[in-house]
């Protein structure tokens, strides 16, 4: 049974694919796979951004129809501007 306590109106798609991640909670720094995701976001074109840190720290993109992340900011943590210091 699926959980609908979130949200009232969700619907989950029977069919879905798994983009991000593992559906068997694997974690990996590779471009399928993720290793401590804090924060999703969906971008005006459907692209999925995705913060992914625990070691390294990186913003991963996924484009509508790929599987395939790309790493489109790796940083290290702490407060200059060139790094994460917060996923929010």
């Amino acid at each position: 049974p699926i959980s609908t306590t979130n949200c009232s109106m969700t619907i989950w798609a029977e069919n879905a694919t798994t983009i991000a991640g593992s559906p068997i909670g694997t974690a990996d720094l590779s471009s399928t796979l993720l290793n401590y995701p804090t924060d999703v976001r969906v971008g005006a074109n459907d692209s999925i951004y995705v913060i992914d840190y625990d070691t390294y720290y990186r913003l991963q993109i996924f484009y509508p129809g790929s599987l395939s992340g790309i790493t489109i900011i790796n940083a290290s943590f702490g407060t200059d501007l060139n790094q994460f210091s917060s996923s929010k």
